[in-house]
């Protein structure tokens, strides 16, 4: 993730968000097209709802961090890429019964920490600036 969110930070500059998005997943359709022609099945009408809801929701998961990537400096942007894994817990736990584990307590306890520490840390930071 740290590679994504550097080469982002940088082509932001020049390229615009839907370029961006557009190349970006061009490149994964070409990684999974040769697994998807080997293993394919066509889904069903339902199964092909939740597939476009999830793309969907995936496109606009996407130009979100784009964009603060655009406008926020990087090691206050990334940590927050990391709260998807809260969110994926609390999914699994919903639709599958998955009752997360210590360590998966811990570790959400963890990045929640970190990414408040950051918050707080980068604050101080832009502070002292504008005091000098």
């Amino acid at each position: 993730m740290a590679i994504i969110a550097v080469v982002t930070k940088k082509l932001i500059k020049d390229h615009s968000t839907n370029m961006m998005l557009f190349y970006g997943n061009l490149l994964i359709i070409i990684l999974c097209l040769g697994p998807t022609v080997l293993y394919w099945q066509m889904p069903s009408l339902f199964q092909f709802m939740l597939i476009a809801g999830l793309g969907f929701t995936a496109y606009g998961s996407q130009v979100f961090m784009v964009q603060a990537y655009r406008y926020g400096d990087v090691t206050v942007v990334t940590p927050f890429e990391y709260v998807r894994l809260i969110f994926v817990a609390i999914a699994g736990f919903i639709m599958f019964g998955e009752v997360p584990d210590i360590w998966t307590v811990l570790g959400v306890g963890i990045i929640c920490g970190a990414t408040l520490f950051i918050v707080l840390r980068e604050a101080r930071k832009k502070q002292r600036k504008k005091e000098v």
